[in-house]
């Protein structure tokens, strides 16, 4: 099964600066996970509108 992450996904993964969803729930599983487009935009243009630091705004999901 794949997973694919929501804008509401990223924006958790954004606030949780220890990524612990991330390290439980998400790498363990070792399935393709996606992220659509859109939700990428969602989430750019929230960071902007909030004025999210360097850290927050340029957070990579590498594989």
């Amino acid at each position: 099964m794949n997973i694919l992450l929501d804008s509401n996904l990223l924006i958790y993964l954004a606030r949780d600066s220890r990524q612990q969803f991330l390290k439980d729930y998400i790498l363990p599983t070792q399935k393709d996970t996606y992220v659509s487009i859109v939700s990428i935009a969602e989430v750019k243009g929230i960071a902007s509108r909030q004025k999210w630091g360097t850290k927050k705004q340029f957070m990579r999901i590498t594989g």
